[in-house]
């Protein structure tokens, strides 16, 4: 039933009459409450999937409804190793476990009617044993992580530790400008891939301290003074903070925060200029997300240090010494991996204007090297491979454009 105010109701009729659960929609389609109209209904004569509806409003309505809904999701602990049953619509039920506020791993879609079938009918009162729930087996389901921010879901099984690229068919269809500017434009949103596995320990349970080597801010005039640095998880939540002094962020994990599970996934790592007194650094426990900075990067640890996959946001000029070297701009500014702290293998570095640098990272974290790296122009097409020190090009062969 739709309202002049936009509003409406999704609900069964029997007779005439509404009978069930009705769900009150807001003008933006958000779930905004569930009532009960029990009016005219026969138990007798209920199907399963009324009865489904019943456990859904009895069960789940009566524990969810007077708490808020988290990016419109309804949770219930069912206390067993922190794992929750999830739900949206009130149809679809999950079984997760609950890794951060808006991070949920292990999870398992429930089988309706065959998960619920323990049902018990009273008169018009319908339960269920939440301990057999909490207890379903996972054998021969499709585990997944699920994403409540971006409503997204990823099956373990899709999960290969690499940036996703389109369907190759489409991908090679494009130009190699085209290919990039999706690649680049996926990569834009330092959220993008929450998904990615993290090491068993972030930290080192018998020292858990943090030692962030960034090589790229040595010796940068802005950054040779302590910079206030900020670990949050996924969803926000403060991990710790600290300062940065001439590229090494160094520092002691408060005990409190230790076991924090948010540690095991992908974590934002902010750099804010900003005075002692900066809003977003003295609020302790401020829920802040990646997109909230225009300066920091997205990772994983092991025993403190950066490991894996990282995205770097906030593009400074490639010469430290160079015109406005302690200018940062928002964008991407680098993709590359780390093992133990160290960058390794190829790597992507942006540079103000547009362009970018490509190449094998040398044994001291830097672009350097002959015939391996790479100057690429802002139409992500014309590039120039030459001898290059730090990431700065020393000389490069002569090189003619074809008409």
């Amino acid at each position: 039933m739709e309202f002049k105010d936009d509003t409406f109701i999704i609900a069964t009729a029997n007779d005439n009459v509404l009978v069930g659960i009705k769900r009150h929609y807001d003008e933006n389609s958000q779930l905004a409450k569930i009532t009960s109209s029990l009016t005219g209904i026969n138990t007798d004569l209920l199907t399963i999937f009324h009865l489904i509806d019943y456990i859904h409003f009895y069960y789940i309505g009566e524990v969810f409804i007077e708490k808020e809904p988290h990016h419109g999701f309804f949770m219930k602990d069912l206390g067993d190793a922190g794992r929750v049953l999830v739900t949206k619509n009130f149809s679809d039920l999950s079984s997760c476990i609950r890794f951060d506020k808006d991070f949920l791993v292990d999870c398992f879609a429930l089988d309706a009617p065959s998960d619920l079938a323990n049902v018990n009918v009273d008169g018009c009162r319908i339960s269920f044993d939440i301990g057999a729930l909490s207890k379903l087996s996972e054998d021969n389901r499709d585990k997944f992580k699920y994403s409540l921010k971006q409503n997204e879901i990823k099956l373990y099984k899709d999960i290969d530790g690499k940036i996703p690229c389109p369907d190759s068919d489409d991908w090679n269809k494009k130009s190699i400008r085209n290919s990039l500017e999706s690649w680049f434009h996926t990569l834009q949103n330092g959220e993008a891939l929450w998904f990615l596995e993290s090491d068993p320990e972030p930290l080192d349970p018998s020292n858990p301290v943090i030692d962030i080597h960034l090589d790229h801010y040595k010796n940068r005039s802005k950054h040779q003074i302590p910079t206030r640095v900020k670990i949050v998880t996924i969803s926000g939540e403060e991990l710790w903070r600290g300062y940065m002094d001439n590229g090494r962020i160094q520092g002691r994990v408060h005990p409190d925060r230790v076991d924090h599970p948010g540690w095991k996934s992908r974590i934002t790592l902010s750099l804010n200029e900003g005075s002692d007194e900066d809003p977003h650094l003295d609020k302790v426990g401020q829920s802040l997300t990646a997109v909230e900075y225009n300066h920091y990067l997205t990772g994983s640890l092991r025993h403190g240090k950066l490991h894996g996959l990282v995205l770097k946001y906030g593009v400074m000029p490639n010469d430290p010494e160079g015109h406005c070297a302690g200018a940062v701009l928002p964008g991407l500014a680098f993709v590359g991996r780390y093992d133990n702290g160290k960058l390794f293998g190829h790597a992507w570095r942006g540079l103000t204007g547009g362009s970018w640098i490509y190449g094998d990272i040398d044994e001291s974290g830097e672009f350097t090297g002959k015939g391996n790296v790479a100057f690429i122009y802002q139409d992500l097409e014309t590039a120039v491979v030459g001898t290059f020190k730090n990431g700065i090009m020393v000389s490069c062969p002569k090189s003619f454009a074809d008409t």
